[in-house]
């Protein structure tokens, strides 16, 4: 596949993403990089200096360079807004992730520098264009869809003798994957979460019936990932801290309420799981509840805006934060217009750009796989009308053709039974986020409105927080914890070197960066930090002293 890369051939389009490959041929020497045909492989590009570096992790490139790791204001917006970062946005200024389709190439000049250049490749674009295309074609673009599933299921357990895993729920995204890999003769390891104890009902209904129809037992566990007894072992701006340091900012705030992150980064490599993420561009996840006809660009536009807006409510959105997310809604609505997509389908344009590719979490997983970014999905998705998304066409009938006993069974839909996971109000949650929010007013913080977030504080401390409220506390506490590790850099002094003088705020080491700083001590951190923010203790690797604490991970 390497070798086809550098002869200029489109190696990307039949893997589902994430995936990059970086192909060098040294004896040319010349390099050919690419970025997944979403986008949604984690490589990351900074220039300084005249120096172009490659990373899949933002705040080690600048850092690299010795140069300020500051925060970007555009992309903490998107994710004040939506919970990711948006477009080619990235934590760090400076920083972008390459573009859906993007390729990299070099060849090494006589006098050792490198002749770069970027190209646009096969995309998400091409695929939507194609399924616009073929409507009115809707079965053969079925046909495919099943094809490209049970390929995927194939191909995935042909990596390894042992059985794959897949997180059995009880909707209708991992049910269809269930059953494609049932129908390729793979059986999978099924586990499901009831911290929602109605998902594990009808997952157990679901095994129960291919023991009654097929006579296959599967090996399924239940387990619950989110119980307050576990994820309040850990204070809530730890929880932060990990989560921030292990993926480096950019993983969605709603796993604050889940057991913290661990200090190093994982050697190990899991086995193959299989995800549901990306069904929603095909059951109308977005969509309004009454469709009125085939509505415009113009009348959609503040419709994808409002959709990419809704972590948080607009009144506790900055102005600013409301003004990015106005820009990237009307972009995206262009884009897809361009392309052929009309009506609501612009929103499931808006959903795969944005929310599967930048939030969601498969990005972060080597060995996670999401069946439903294969080729055949996304353009049987977009061959299919608005309103055979509404009646969920694309998963029923290929439920009826590869498990049908699973296909009346009805899915779990929303929180129809009370949840037992851990709230971020609950533990030490509304007291940390009340002094986090009594020390705000930086470049981070300020994105959120103070007034309406004590509003919401109130009514926690009352007791009467609203389900609404969970998402807000959230994102502040992210905001704030971020703010204080990507500062502006603190002057260098005489005795310190520039590029390790630009930061003096600890923070969790990973395995993944060298870089240490002699003037990164608690002590130092205690007397320029909030209270709450000191109160962080920073493992120490074996053999180090608290004066070379690591500075970043």
């Amino acid at each position: 596949m390497a070798g086809r890369l550098l002869q200029g051939q489109e190696i990307h389009t039949e893997v589902v993403p994430p995936f990059a490959l970086l192909a060098l041929d040294r004896r040319s020497p010349r390099f050919a990089l690419q970025q997944d045909w979403l986008g949604m492989a984690r490589v990351f590009e900074y220039s300084s200096q005249g120096v172009v570096a490659l990373s899949n992790r933002p705040t080690l490139l600048p850092a690299f360079f010795g140069d300020p790791v500051r925060p970007d204001e555009t992309g903490w917006s998107h994710y004040v807004a939506s919970g990711h970062f948006g477009g080619t946005s990235s934590p760090v200024h400076g920083v972008r992730l390459l573009a859906p389709g993007e390729r990299l190439t070099g060849e090494k000049r006589p006098d050792g520098t490198w002749n770069l250049t970027h190209h646009q490749r096969t995309s998400l674009d091409d695929f939507v264009a194609e399924g616009v295309g073929r409507q009115g074609g809707e079965h053969a673009a079925l046909d495919e869809a099943a094809d490209g599933f049970t390929r995927v299921a194939a191909s995935a357990a042909a990596l390894r003798d042992g059985p794959v895993a897949l997180g059995l729920s009880g909707g209708k995204d991992s049910r269809l994957i269930a059953a494609a890999l049932i129908a390729a003769g793979v059986l999978p390891k099924f586990s499901t979460n009831i911290d929602h104890p109605t998902e594990g009902d009808v997952a157990r209904s679901l095994t129960d019936l291919l023991m009654k129809h097929r006579g296959i037992e599967v090996e399924h566990r239940f387990v619950r990932v989110a119980e307050s007894r576990t994820v309040h072992t850990e204070s809530l701006p730890h929880r932060v801290l990990r989560l921030q340091n292990y993926y480096d900012h950019q993983f969605p705030s709603s796993y604050l309420e889940r057991g913290a992150r661990p200090a190093q980064l994982t050697k190990k490599q899991g086995e193959p799981v299989f995800s549901g993420a990306g069904g929603e561009i095909a059951t109308a996840y977005w969509y309004p509840k009454t469709l009125d006809g085939t509505p415009t660009a113009a009348r959609m536009e503040p419709l994808v805006t409002k959709c990419l807006s809704k972590e948080v409510p607009a009144d506790v959105q900055s102005p600013l934060v409301g003004e990015r997310q106005r820009e990237l809604g009307a972009h995206l609505t262009g884009k897809a217009a361009a392309l052929g997509v009309e009506g609501y389908q612009i929103l499931d344009y808006a959903y795969m750009m944005e929310r599967m590719r930048r939030w969601c979490t498969s990005a972060y997983s080597v060995g996670l796989i999401t069946p439903f970014t294969t080729r055949e999905f996304v353009q049987a998705a977009f061959a299919m009308r608005a309103t055979d998304h509404r009646d969920r066409r694309i998963h029923m009938d290929l439920l009826k053709r590869l498990v049908p006993e699973w296909a009346d069974v009805p899915f779990a839909s929303g929180p129809s039974s009370r949840s037992t996971a851990a709230r971020i109000w609950d533990g030490d949650g509304v007291p940390e986020i009340r002094k986090m929010l009594d020390h705000a007013g930086g470049p981070l913080t300020g994105l959120m409105e103070a007034d309406a977030l004590r509003e919401v504080v109130q009514r926690c401390e009352e007791g009467c927080p609203k389900p609404a409220d969970a998402a807000p506390l959230r994102q502040f506490a992210a905001l704030a914890i971020a703010e204080s590790a990507l500062r502006p850099p603190a002057p260098a002094s005489s005795t310190t070197p520039p590029a390790l003088a630009s930061s003096t705020t600890p923070t969790l080491t990973t395995p993944t960066s060298s870089i240490t700083s002699t003037t990164a001590t608690a002590s130092s951190a205690s007397t320029t930090s909030p209270s709450w923010r000191a109160r962080l203790r920073v493992p120490r690797r074996r053999g180090t002293s608290d004066a070379a604490a690591p500075e970043r991970g």
